[in-house]
């Protein structure tokens, strides 16, 4: 079963359409729901998911290993193996297409993914503290499954494109525009001190349906900071949010990706739910290639990732590299959705 939560305009024909059920299997799964034409915004309904049918199919990339791809996409080197007794694990051959079976997480359990995404332009020491951070992260999102958020669910071919740092007024327009000729719909998470330098170009990004969320006010790394001072920025920040779209961000992701325990106290007494990411696009390292940045997110994508990129002032390559992952993507077959829809939560108070 997936919950979903009713939204404004919703119909059961519309959301039995949009996941691949009947009418009468919604009915049948929500017994409180008396009439087909009576249901209310704000209600938490039962969809009666099943598992697709068949593999995922994934195209072998130079260099991929077995071990690589299992950790990737969440499944052992020997179900690679029994879905594929054709293959020499010796000698995968680039270009050839092979099949990913399906992980049942229908019984209510939730794959929390390896967060992907590399470069060979930071040094030796910013790559380890990477590694540690990303290890970090999953164990206290493990930990902590309904404050921390890596990705979204693993069942349907959805993905979110997310950009930090903004707003501004050279960057971020610019992807606004990509986005709409391109008919995407993504979620920003801008700084509440940009928000009140650039209320024009907040108030256009909320206007053309996307989502607007929290990266704090002045961008702090709140594992450094005291809890009142971590309350406050989030407050603050919600404030301003406040002021200029006319709605309160449920969703916060602290800057830098930084979050222990007592940043995650400060989070709950906000009453805040942590988005991180599961693809880093490492958009941020310097003298990344437009190309690098492109492969960490279509060589990578799985279904339910949230991707990290950013829209600031001096980031002229993520506008080179979005028209390619967006056609990209689509051309894999997924749906690039913002943070609500990929998640199904409410994203503000």
């Amino acid at each position: 079963m997936k919950n979903y939560i009713i939204k404004a305009g919703d119909t059961l024909y519309q959301i039995a359409t949009r996941f691949g059920v009947s009418i009468n299997d919604l009915l049948a799964a929500n017994t409180s729901i008396t009439s087909p034409n009576k249901i209310n915004v704000g209600d938490v309904i039962n969809i009666p998911i099943a598992i697709p049918a068949g593999p995922i199919v994934y195209t072998l990339q130079y260099k991929d290993t077995l071990y690589g791809i299992s950790m990737r996409l969440g499944v052992s080197i020997q179900q690679i193996l029994d879905a594929n007794p054709n293959i020499n694990p010796l000698n995968l051959i680039p270009g050839t297409n092979i099949s990913i079976p399906l992980v049942d997480y229908s019984d209510g359990t939730k794959k929390i993914y390896n967060i992907l995404g590399s470069t060979t332009v930071l040094s030796q020491q910013q790559t380890d503290n990477i590694t540690r951070w990303r290890y970090n992260i999953i164990k206290l999102a493990n930990d902590n499954p309904d404050s921390i958020i890596i990705n979204g669910p693993i069942l349907e071919k959805q993905v979110c494109l997310t950009f930090d740092d903004g707003a501004d007024l050279v960057i971020t327009p610019k992807v606004l525009d990509l986005l709409n000729k391109y008919n995407v719909k993504a979620s920003f998470f801008f700084t509440g001190h940009n928000v009140d330098k650039y209320k024009d170009v907040a108030i256009r990004a909320n206007q053309e349906g996307h989502s607007l969320l929290s990266h704090s006010y002045y961008h702090p790394n709140f594992a450094k900071e005291g809890l009142d001072y971590i309350k406050r920025e989030i407050l603050m920040t919600e404030d301003r949010f406040s002021q200029v779209i006319g709605k309160r961000p449920a969703i916060i992701r602290p800057p830098f990706g930084s979050i222990d325990d007592r940043v995650l106290s400060a989070f709950r007494e906000t009453n805040n739910k942590a988005v991180i990411w599961s693809i880093d696009s490492m958009d941020w390292a310097q003298n990344i290639s437009k190309d690098n940045i492109i492969r960490n997110v279509l060589n990578n994508v799985r279904p339910g990732d949230i991707v990290l990129m950013h829209s600031y002032s001096t980031l002229n390559l993520i506008l080179e590299a979005l028209p390619i992952i967006i056609l990209g993507l689509k051309n894999k077959g997924y749906k690039l959705v913002d943070i609500g829809e990929l998640l199904n939560i409410p994203i503000y108070k």
